[in-house]
C-alpha cells in the first residue's frame, strides 16, 4: 500500500510538520487549562478567610478593599461570597443580601480571563440570591427588579442548569406571592426538572415542598 493513502494524509498541506503543530497547540492547551484549575483550587483556599476579613470591615472599607486590592477580587472569594448568601437567604434574609452584593461587585471587578460566560453565571446567581432574599422579606418590587437582572445575565452565561432552576424558583415565587399559583406550578416544574437533571435531588425536592406550602387549599 502506498504511503500517505489515509483520507487525512490526502488533504493538501496535511503534512508532519502540521501534526507537531497540532500536537504543541493541545500541548499549550492542557497546560494552561492545568494552570488554571491549580489557580481556582488556590483561590478556593484562600478565600474563606478574604471573606471573613472583608466582612469584619464597615461597608466604605469593603468598598475601599474591592477597589484597591486585586488579592480579594478573585473568582475564589466570588464564589465563596454567593454560596455564603444562598445559605442564608431563607432564614436571614438582610444579611444575604450584604452578602450577594458584594459578591456582585466583586464579579464587576474579576479579570475577563477567568471567561464572561462564568462570569455572568455567577451575577446571574447573586442577582437570584439577591430577589429570593427580597422576596422572604415582602419586598416584591425590589425582588422583581432583581429578577430582572438575573434574567438579563442568564441570558449571557453557560446555559448552566442550576442558574436557570434557581431563576425560575425565584420566578414562581413572586408568581405565588401575587396569587398566579398556575403559573407558578409551571415554572417550580421547570425548576424541579432543571435540578433533577444536575442530580441535585435536595433542590429539587424544595422546589416541590415550596410549591405545596403555597398553593391554595381547595374547599
Amino acid at each position: 500500500m502506498a504511503r500517505g493513502t489515509s483520507e487525512g494524509c490526502d488533504r493538501p498541506g496535511a503534512t508532519l510538520d502540521t501534526f507537531d503543530i497540532y500536537e504543541g497547540a493541545i500541548a499549550r492547551a492542557l497546560g494552561n487549562l492545568r494552570t488554571w484549575e491549580a489557580c481556582y483550587t488556590r483561590e478556593r483556599s484562600a478565600a474563606a478567610g478574604l471573606v471573613a476579613e472583608l466582612l469584619a470591615r464597615s461597608g466604605e472599607q469593603r468598598e475601599l478593599i474591592l477597589r484597591n486590592s486585586r488579592r480579594f477580587n478573585t473568582w475564589g472569594v466570588c464564589e465563596r461570597l454567593v454560596a455564603e448568601a444562598w445559605d442564608v437567604a431563607r432564614t436571614s434574609p438582610r444579611q444575604a443580601e450584604t452578602l450577594a452584593d458584594l459578591a456582585l461587585r466583586v464579579a464587576d471587578r474579576l479579570d475577563v480571563r477567568y471567561g464572561r460566560p462564568a462570569i455572568e453565571d455567577l451575577r446571574t446567581r447573586s442577582w437570584t440570591c439577591l430577589g429570593t432574599a427580597r422576596c422572604r422579606r415582602a419586598d416584591l418590587a425590589g425582588a422583581e427588579q432583581a429578577l430582572r437582572s438575573a434574567y438579563r445575565h442568564l441570558r449571557r452565561g453557560t446555559g448552566d442548569p442550576v442558574e436557570l432552576a434557581l431563576f425560575l424558583d425565584l420566578a414562581a415565587s413572586l408568581l405565588s406571592a401575587r396569587r398566579k399559583f398556575c403559573a407558578a406550578l409551571r415554572l417550580l416544574r421547570g425548576a424541579h426538572a432543571a435540578f433533577l437533571s444536575v442530580g441535585d435531588r435536595q433542590r429539587a425536592g424544595r422546589a416541590l415542598r415550596d410549591l405545596s406550602r403555597e398553593m391554595p387549599v381547595s374547599p
